[in-house]
């Protein structure tokens, strides 16, 4: 690499001393020889491409976060308002997290929808109720679905 330093120097002291009575014209043409003209243009070269392949890559990731935040706002529009945030005044429960509990709801309901008619003779849970004609609902449905549902996974 070029002492791009000492050439700065040596042009600085040929511009301040154009005349050249000090030697600083016969060292500056020294120091800037064609060999380090290309040198130097080779650098350029090289520090070009560089910068023109980091700008590709800083294009490509821009787009794949432009991406990622659209599917951020299809994921978000699809959430009903704050049902799915901590209560009472609506939380601030990210956007993965509302989509855990809604597919956690949508298996419980898929459990209650594969139920059998016989379910509550043999004891389980069926369209909120119990064997006794106790009616689940709310947190208390989505417990016994749960023991269910963990009970059939054991």
């Amino acid at each position: 690499m070029t002492d791009i330093n000492k050439l700065k120097e040596l042009a600085a002291q040929y511009l301040a001393n154009p005349s050249g009575t000090a030697g600083e014209d016969s060292e500056f043409r020294a120091a800037a020889n064609p060999q380090a003209i290309l040198k130097l243009i080779a650098e350029v070269d090289l520090l070009s491409a560089r910068l023109k392949a980091e700008n590709c890559a800083h294009k490509d990731t821009q787009k794949h976060c432009e991406l990622l935040e659209q599917y951020l706002k299809e994921c978000a529009s699809a959430l009903p308002g704050t049902y799915y945030m901590d209560p009472p005044d609506g939380g601030n429960v990210s956007i993965p997290e509302q989509i855990r509990r809604m597919a956690k709801d949508a298996a419980r309901y898929r459990w209650l929808r594969e139920r059998d008619l016989e379910t509550i003779r043999q004891g389980g849970v069926f369209a909120g109720m119990t064997p006794e004609n106790i009616v689940l609902n709310q947190e208390d449905l989505d417990a016994e679905i749960d023991a269910a549902l963990e009970g059939a996974t054991q």
